[in-house]
């Protein structure tokens, strides 16, 4: 598959997530992906493998999740078969940390 195509795929993937649809985001993953979050927080490391990627990083993030999570892809840069995501997401959770550190339900998150 040439560069376009796969920014082609995954920019038609981001349009679903956008509106709440992870499913074709998901599906667009390949058996091989290498899915890395950077920083110093509990989930930054590098997933690999599409089984990973569900287990260790979906199931348990999203679980923390109160309503719906969106996600805006601002910048997709393709080359091959290496497709680079920049991207904003949003969602509340069930559980969030205030300034102080104290935890209260309903906060939000943010990603960038």
């Amino acid at each position: 598959m040439s560069a376009a195509e796969n920014k082609r795929l995954m920019q038609d993937a981001f349009d679903e997530l956008a509106t709440g649809n992870g499913e074709r985001f998901m599906d667009r993953l390949g058996e091989d992906v290498r899915w890395t979050i950077i920083g110093t927080t509990a989930w930054s490391r590098t997933y690999e493998g599409k089984q990973a990627v569900r287990d260790a990083l979906m199931r348990p993030l999203f679980a923390q999740f109160a309503d719906r999570y969106t996600n805006e892809a601002t910048r997709i840069v393709a080359d091959s078969d290496v497709v680079v995501i920049e991207c904003r997401g949003e969602v509340r959770t069930k559980l969030a940390v205030d300034a102080e550190g104290t935890p209260r339900v309903g906060g939000g998150l943010r990603c960038r």
